[in-house]
């Protein structure tokens, strides 16, 4: 169900956004951006893990990306409802 191709779009679309002027939205547009960027690093580092078998994994490495996707749900649970965090999710899913 999930088109990773088109989650990866939907994420840069966050990148070529500009941040809002609103003070009550450059938080959420932060939150948002760090969950775009720890879904794009995180999707390509799998993608190594599952493919380039000649990439040794350190026990470091694997806890930074552990790290990272607990910082991005963190980032998410804070946002999720906003109307900014919806829309994104509704591209990350295909689209209205």
């Amino acid at each position: 169900m999930l088109d990773h191709g088109k989650m990866k779009n939907a994420s840069s679309k966050i990148s070529n956004q500009k941040a809002p002027t609103d003070p009550a939205l450059v938080l959420i547009f932060d939150n948002l951006k760090l969950v775009k960027d720890n879904f794009v690093t995180l999707q390509q580092e799998r993608h190594r893990a599952d493919y380039d078998n000649s990439k040794m994994w350190s026990r470091t490495q694997v806890f930074e990306a552990i790290i990272q996707a607990q910082d991005a749900m963190k980032a998410w649970t804070g946002i999720r409802n906003d109307e900014m965090a919806q829309d994104y999710l509704l591209d990350l899913l295909g689209g209205r």
